[in-house]
C-alpha cells in the first residue's frame, strides 16, 4: 500500500505541475519622454527580465495589433501618428521557440502647438514705486503649466514657476523705462512667444508732480509750484540718426544725453521735419521712410529715454511755411501722434512750428489751430502763444503764456 500510495502522490504532483502553466512572460515598456511630448518621434525602453526574446513587434495602439516583426532590442524609437492627444505604443516579444510575451503598452500625450498669452500693466504711468503688479493671461489646447517673468525685453528665461493670473515684482533701481517680459510653456515644453510691457519708473515723486497745468499766465505743476521750462532744441532726429557724415559720432540720443547731463535742462524740443520733394527719402511724410517707420526708428526710444528721466519733450511739427494748404497734412500728423503719449505727462505737443502766411490770426485759427484743437485736446490741454500752439496731456486750458523767466 505504501508503494502504491507514493506512486499516486508522485503522479498527482506531475499532473499539478502540468496544470499550473505560468503563462507568457510579463514585460513592460517605458516611454523615455515621460507623459508629454511636443515631437512625433519618441524613444522607449523594454524591460523583459530573464526572458530571451529574438523578435519584437511595435504597434501604435494599446492592443499590439498591426505592426511587423523585427529583431528584438531593449530600446527603440517610434513615430507617433495623427493629431495632438493621447497616443499609445504597444510591444509584443517572442523567443526562438515562438513563445510570445504579454502585450505591454504605455501612453503619452502629443502636444505640437505652442501656448499663447499676454501681460498687462493696468496702473497709471509713470509709477513712483518699484513694486509693480501685472495681470497675466494664457491659453493652450492641453493647458499651460509654467511661466517665466523677468525684467527684460527679450525673455531670457531664468526662473520657471507655475502659472498664475497675477504677478508682483520689484523693478531695478533708477528712473526710466523698464521692460518686463514673460514667456509661457505647456507640459510638453512648447514655449509661447515673448510678451513685453514697458513701465515708466520715476522714483522721485517731485517729478511725478511735474504734471503741468496753466493758472492765468503761469505754468504750474500739480502741487501748485510755478514751473519754468529751460531747455534746448535739437536737430531733426532722423537727420541726426541717419547722417553720420554731417555729424560723425552723433545721434539724437547722444545729443539728448549731453543736454540732460551737461546742461541740466528740464525740456528738450524735438522738431520733426515734414520733408520736401527734393529729398523724398527724408521727413515725416516721406513715402519710403516716413510716418510709422519714422516714429519707430527715431521717436519712440528717444522720447521714452528723455521722459523716463523726468525731462519734458516738446514734439514739434516743424513746418516753416505758408499754411493755407496744409490742413490735411497737419491733421494727419496729429491724428497719428496725439494719442501716442496721451498717458505720458512729460510730453508736450507743438502743433505748427512757424506759420508764415497768411499773416492773419483768424485765418490761422480757422485753418490750422481750430481744426487741430479738438483732436489734440482730446488727450489733454492746449497751451498757446501768439506764434505756436503747444499741447500737454493735462486737463486745464490756458490761453496765453507770458512768463518767460
Amino acid at each position: 500500500m505504501n508503494t502504491v500510495f507514493r506512486s499516486l502522490i508522485s503522479f498527482g504532483a506531475l499532473l499539478l505541475f502540468w496544470g499550473c502553466n505560468p503563462g507568457p512572460p510579463n514585460i513592460s515598456i517605458k516611454i523615455t519622454e515621460g507623459e508629454y511630448t511636443n515631437k512625433y518621434l519618441v524613444s522607449a525602453k523594454i524591460y523583459w527580465g530573464s526572458y530571451e526574446p529574438t523578435q519584437m513587434k511595435v504597434s501604435s495602439n494599446k492592443s499590439c495589433s498591426g505592426g511587423s516583426w523585427r529583431s528584438a532590442s531593449s530600446s527603440f524609437t517610434h513615430t507617433l501618428s495623427g493629431s495632438d492627444g493621447i497616443k499609445y505604443i504597444s510591444v509584443l516579444l517572442k523567443d526562438k521557440d515562438g513563445e510570445s510575451t504579454n502585450c505591454a503598452s504605455e501612453g503619452i500625450t502629443l502636444d505640437s502647438n505652442s501656448p499663447s498669452g499676454d501681460i498687462e500693466f493696468n496702473s497709471p504711468q509713470p509709477v513712483s514705486s518699484r513694486t509693480v503688479s501685472f495681470d497675466l493671461s494664457y491659453q493652450d489646447n492641453l493647458g499651460v503649466s509654467q511661466m517665466s517673468l523677468m525684467e527684460s525685453s527679450n525673455c531670457k528665461t531664468t526662473n520657471w514657476e507655475n502659472v498664475k493670473n497675477k504677478k508682483t515684482i520689484t523693478l531695478s533701481k533708477g528712473n526710466g523705462m523698464k521692460d518686463v517680459s514673460i514667456i509661457y510653456r505647456d507640459k510638453a515644453f512648447n514655449q509661447s512667444p515673448c510678451y513685453t510691457v514697458s513701465i515708466n519708473l520715476v522714483e522721485n515723486t517731485d517729478l511725478i508732480l511735474g504734471q503741468l497745468h496753466v493758472e492765468g499766465t503761469l505754468i504750474k505743476d500739480s502741487a501748485g509750484n510755478t514751473v519754468t521750462l529751460r531747455g534746448v532744441n535739437i536737430a531733426d532726429p532722423q537727420h541726426l540718426d541717419n547722417k553720420p557724415w554731417e555729424r560723425p559720432g552723433v545721434s539724437a540720443r547722444i545729443v539728448a544725453e549731453n543736454a540732460i547731463e551737461n546742461f541740466n535742462v528740464n525740456v528738450i524740443r524735438v522738431p520733426i521735419h515734414p520733408g520736401e520733394s527734393n529729398y523724398p527719402d527724408e521727413g515725416w511724410f516721406s513715402p519710403k521712410n516716413g510716418r510709422q517707420k519714422y516714429f519707430d526708428n527715431h521717436i519712440v526710444d528717444l522720447v521714452d529715454y528723455i521722459t523716463g528721466l523726468g525731462v519734458y519733450v516738446i514734439i514739434d511739427l516743424h513746418y516753416i511755411s505758408d499754411y493755407s494748404n496744409l490742413q490735411d497734412e497737419v491733421l494727419e500728423f496729429w491724428e497719428f501722434m496725439a494719442p501716442k503719449y496721451a498717458d505720458n505727462p512729460f510730453v508736450i505737443y507743438e502743433i505748427f512750428n512757424e506759420p508764415i502766411y497768411p499773416d492773419n490770426w483768424n485765418t490761422w485759427k480757422n485753418t490750422i489751430a481750430q481744426p487741430g484743437r479738438p483732436l489734440i485736446q482730446s488727450v489733454g490741454t492746449i497751451l498757446s502763444t501768439p506764434h505756436m500752439f503747444i499741447q500737454t496731456n493735462l486737463k486745464v486750458l490756458g490761453r496765453k503764456i507770458s512768463d518767460r523767466r
